[in-house]
């Protein structure tokens, strides 16, 4: 830690600490994760999740920077010193998008602002899984903003590398953002569930509202959007006005119960929502 001053904790963390501190020889803010090995061992839980972040952020490190890179949180340095591993990360002072949403005029973003998030988010997850990784828990909270007020993708506990030979895995995640799959029981493909995320994270921006608690067959909603299609739903609500009807078309993509036949990733970055200048 001697090249860096520490400003103040960001955080506690069950792990350890979440720092914001300043690189002593450039004068730049940054956040330092640091991660205590002795805590980190006892939870095999949190080994885990902590290890598959370090992971994560080590491969991106390491690989060539691509379209779409600008878009994930960047780790600056890493180094281990008196039993903690510390994480240099960059500084997002503009924290994060689900506190920029309930700070927004009526709870929602303009939808030229949705729309310019949504293709910055869009395209990070495109660079993470070209690098191997899904995420498993795109949310508005995992999005951070930075100085310019731009998209990175961060918080990479949850994500698993791809392509995988089976889909054994478990249900995790934010249960408003829950893929249908993850509650069958059945095993699951981890990056349509990164698509299921972003039709949920486009709903709520254009309308600050969850779509529903639980995409699962108690859940009285989600037996409407299967029935009717989420557009059914945003109708009875009354809540055309609020997206665009190319948004929309993109919504019914993203939200597609059965996961065979959801949109893939390279088509919603070739859908005309993303490919537009300006949405009206």
């Amino acid at each position: 830690m001697n090249a860096y001053s520490i400003d103040r904790i960001l955080a506690p963390a069950i792990y350890g600490q979440i720092l914001l501190c300043t690189h002593k020889a450039t004068a730049a803010k940054v956040v330092i994760k640091r991660l205590d090995a002795k805590t980190v061992v006892k939870s095999p839980t949190i080994h885990e999740s902590i290890g598959m972040e370090k992971l994560t952020y080590h491969t991106l490190y390491r690989a060539s920077p691509s379209n779409g890179a600008e878009f994930v949180l960047r780790l600056l340095d890493a180094f281990e010193e008196d039993g903690c591993d510390h994480l240099v990360l960059e500084y997002c002072p503009r924290g994060e998008l689900f506190d920029a949403l309930k700070a927004s005029p009526n709870g929602r973003f303009q939808p030229v602002d949705a729309q310019r998030y949504f293709r910055q988010i869009v395209r990070g997850l495109q660079y993470l899984h070209s690098n191997g990784f899904a995420h498993r828990d795109i949310s508005l909270e995992n999005v951070l903003l930075d100085k310019n007020g731009d998209c990175k993708l961060c918080d990479f506990g949850l994500a698993v590398q791809v392509p995988v030979k089976d889909f054994e895995f478990a249900a995790v995640g934010k249960t408003y953002y829950m893929a249908p799959e993850m509650y069958t029981g059945g095993g699951y493909d981890p990056t349509k569930v990164d698509v299921w995320c972003l039709g949920i994270l486009l709903f709520m921006m254009h309308t600050g509202l969850p779509l529903l608690e639980r995409a699962r067959d108690d859940n009285t909603i989600f037996q409407y959007v299967k029935q009717y299609g989420v557009y059914g739903v945003i109708r009875s609500w009354q809540l055309d006005h609020l997206l665009p009807p190319v948004a929309l078309e993109l919504l019914e993509l993203l939200l597609t119960v059965d996961p065979t036949r959801r949109v893939t990733l390279d088509k919603v970055l070739a859908h005309p929502y993303l490919t537009s200048p300006v949405v009206l």
